[in-house]
């Protein structure tokens, strides 16, 4: 039996199973609700066949005692490579936690864990990132319960969108990019207020005008965008801060209204029901009282997460920080979704928790950043799948640990 699944069988009374790839049928028809079929499971270097939803929630998974399960990473076989991207983020892991040395300790559930251990996962993680054989025995694997407490965890996707945008009002570009008020007293205005109650007019709080209010919404939804002037020059919008209202997801509200599905609230669906049903746009946007504001920063700016450190394509997450710490860097097997919208396996990456975001709650949901443009958007878009997270941490001194390892630490 291959190493890594015989130890997702065993682990936590085979609380999730995550096979690196058993691939199911790509045209397969397999509804919301149902399993894979039997005969849609091949094995994978000769280990047993593992049945998971198209969606990618493993099945017939065992509750997980904890918010936080630890196992021994040693048991894993296949570790991600740690090429030069990883390494890029692992020192901006770095930059997150010196901007977090007020606080020396975090508790997340049953799991308290120091900073000293996260940064010494980091250093751990890039003087060894060519010797798998170290890090495995001197790392565990710390399992989130997930969405169901059984370790599904809930994967979407974000992105850095491209807006076009005017510098002055016409009746082209209308909707105004607004930056936060200063010396604003009392609670800030809600985005029916501010959009449709004209709150703050007269204010020169104008960046920027879209021509598009979905795109401008899904631009504060994403947190930041790159937006191109008539002229050719381009910006980058930065996420300043909200306006303190609980943010609201429209695609939900459309649904509860019979105006889509579970299986059509994409951007893309939202922006074609908007543009046929125009008269029903601010009702639309108006249900989230959420609303972004921005700061102008130069064109070549990375985009960055709430953590003020450059965002990693497909290893930045955005994490509900009550229940993942910031600067955490975590194995996961992210699911693998084909065009038809199924995911066909899941795939061993290492993630950096380096933003967050309104719609993040609980230890079941993070946001993968897919990058910027359109290309970012058809992925960020694609993703509503489940995988698997674990926190990596040091060995306790009493664990067993490599003999160079023991060595460094006197």
């Amino acid at each position: 039996m291959n190493k890594l699944l015989s130890f997702l069988l065993i682990a936590a009374g085979g609380a999730i199973l995550y096979p690196t790839k058993v691939p199911i049928s790509s045209g397969s028809d397999v509804s919301e609700t149902s399993e894979v079929k039997a005969d849609e499971i091949v094995n994978w270097n000769n280990a047993p066949s593992y049945k998971f939803h198209r969606s990618g929630k493993a099945l017939s998974a065992k509750m997980l005692p904890e918010t936080y399960t630890k196992h021994s990473l040693s048991n894993f076989s296949d570790f991600p490579v740690i090429g030069p991207e990883v390494i890029s983020g692992l020192k901006n892991q770095l930059r997150v936690l010196k901007n977090r040395r007020k606080k020396k300790e975090f508790t997340f559930g049953n799991l308290n864990v120091q900073i000293e251990q996260l940064q010494e996962t980091i250093e751990l993680l890039m003087k060894y990132a060519d010797k798998p054989e170290i890090l495995n025995k001197a790392l565990d694997a710390h399992q989130i319960k997930g969405k169901d407490n059984k370790g599904n965890v809930h994967f979407t996707g974000y992105f850095t969108p491209v807006l076009k945008v005017s510098r002055e009002k016409n009746d082209v570009y209308k909707y105004p990019i607004y930056q936060r008020p200063k010396n604003w007293t009392g609670k800030l205005p809600s985005r029916a207020e501010i959009e449709g109650g004209n709150a703050f007019d007269s204010l020169g709080l104008e960046l920027a005008y879209a021509k598009d209010a979905i795109d401008l919404y899904f631009m504060q939804v994403q947190g930041s965008g790159i937006v191109e002037f008539q002229d050719g020059t381009h910006e980058h919008f930065a996420y300043n801060s909200g306006n303190g209202h609980k943010y609201k997801s429209i695609g939900n509200f459309m649904i509860k209204q019979n105006l889509a599905t579970i299986e059509k609230v994409s951007i893309k669906h939202i922006k074609k029901y908007v543009a046929d049903n125009p008269e029903m746009q601010d009702t639309i946007l108006f249900s989230n009282p959420n609303y972004i504001f921005f700061e102008r920063k130069p064109a070549e700016t990375k985009t960055r997460g709430a953590a003020q450190v450059p965002l990693t394509p497909y290893h930045s997450i955005a994490v509900d920080p009550d229940y993942i710490p910031l600067g955490g860097c975590y194995l996961a097997a992210v699911p693998v979704i084909n065009r038809k919208g199924v995911c066909t396996h899941h795939e061993y990456r290492l993630l950096f928790a380096q933003d967050v975001g309104g719609a993040i709650n609980g230890p079941g949901h993070v946001d993968l950043y897919q990058g910027v443009g359109k290309q970012g958007q058809v992925k960020a878009s694609a993703m509503h799948h489940f995988g698997g997270l674990w926190l990596l941490l040091p060995k306790s001194s009493d664990s067993e640990t490599p003999e160079v390892l023991r060595a460094g630490r006197h």
